[in-house]
């Protein structure tokens, strides 16, 4: 008997097309997707904004890459 244990497989949660399955909280930033990526525009003497994802997750690993303007921390 020959057994192959698979383990879990990686969950995209950004298409590379569109926002959807995501959701802007609080703040009044902007966020669109160009070329593939997610892009924030933030607004001046406002909260902050956050882009969380509508589904829920547990026991994961996130990676991700983003530019920050010099302007902003």
């Amino acid at each position: 008997m020959i057994s192959c244990a698979q383990g879990p497989q990686w969950e995209d949660l950004f298409n590379g097309k569109d926002l959807e399955g995501w959701e802007k909280l609080n703040g009044t930033a902007e966020y669109k997707v160009e070329e593939g990526s997610i892009v924030g525009i933030s607004q001046l003497s406002t909260p902050n904004t956050f882009l969380a994802t509508t589904g829920t997750y547990d026991d994961f690993i996130l990676e991700f890459e983003f530019k920050v303007d010099e302007g902003l921390n």
